[in-house]
């Protein structure tokens, strides 16, 4: 498991460098006054001054700071170390000391980031109550989706562990699938950011329709067309036949995504 204990680590400390990187180009691209005039409509509504470093930038990377070391502490320690060697005491001890700590951060950060329920709220108790209530319904969440996570790799993912170590041809899958997911990720982060909403919602439904025609043509179509079990007729076919249900499909959501009564995205 030590090589699937390596891709699950730099594959987390990937998407929070891209986490990181979405906040603060955020940040750079849009300006500080047009972001507190997004997100700061609660607090003027209720008379309050709304500073969108410490109401929301520094809230959300505390947020994204303590989920990346929880998740790289129960990765490496609980489910590297302490599960495999069967000491379930120290695993249940540290599981629980990361998902406290995580709820302690959900729960200060909230009282600044919707520090306008201190005013709404006729007692301070009232207010606390919520953020505790929010908070640890966002903590039981996230332990909920870990604990599925746990099981399927408890279950699952060392089998592929072992024929990714045996298999150049799914290592070499791997690699680009995950350069492709890095490409469509950091393009979508961008063009939302720059304010290019347009952009960014048909990047981040249609580009999957291209990875996936990629992947087809690459390891199907034409090793097939290559070792004569297929002509090139067939092989145009299938691609094409694929990659429009799977555009119709992605194009289909991005149009509901839209919609202004479907999804709304906002920066």
């Amino acid at each position: 498991m030590n090589t699937y204990r390596k891709i699950e680590f730099w594959t987390a400390t990937a998407l929070f460098l891209f986490g990181l990187f979405t906040a603060l180009s955020h940040t750079l691209f849009v300006g500080i006054p047009d972001l507190e005039r997004m997100h700061g409509g609660r607090f003027r509504a209720n008379g309050l001054v709304f500073d969108y470093y410490i109401n929301y930038l520094l809230p959300h990377l505390a947020q994204l700071l303590t989920m990346y070391l929880a998740f790289i502490t129960m990765g490496q320690l609980v489910m590297g170390r302490f599960i495999p060697q069967k000491r379930y005491d120290l695993a249940v001890l540290t599981a629980v000391g990361c998902f406290a700590a995580y709820f302690l951060v959900l729960l200060v950060s909230q009282t600044y980031e919707r520090a306008e329920l201190l005013v709404r709220y006729r007692t301070l108790r009232g207010a606390y109550m919520n953020f505790a209530k929010n908070a640890f319904v966002k903590t039981l969440f996230i332990a909920v989706i870990y604990a599925a996570y746990a099981l399927l790799q408890l279950s699952y993912l060392e089998l592929l562990s072992e024929r990714v170590n045996k298999s150049a041809r799914l290592r070499k899958i791997l690699v680009e699938l995950a350069v492709a997911a890095g490409i469509w990720i950091f393009l979508t982060t961008v063009t939302f950011n720059m304010g290019a909403q347009g952009i960014g919602i048909y990047l981040l439904f249609m580009s999957p329709a291209v990875i996936q025609s990629w992947f087809l043509l690459q390891y199907r179509l034409l090793p097939d067309y290559f070792s004569k079990k297929i002509n090139r007729w067939i092989m145009f076919r299938n691609l094409a036949v694929v990659t429009v249900v799977v555009t119709v499909f992605c194009f289909l959501i991005c149009l509901a995504a839209t919609n202004t009564s479907g999804i709304s995205f906002s920066c």
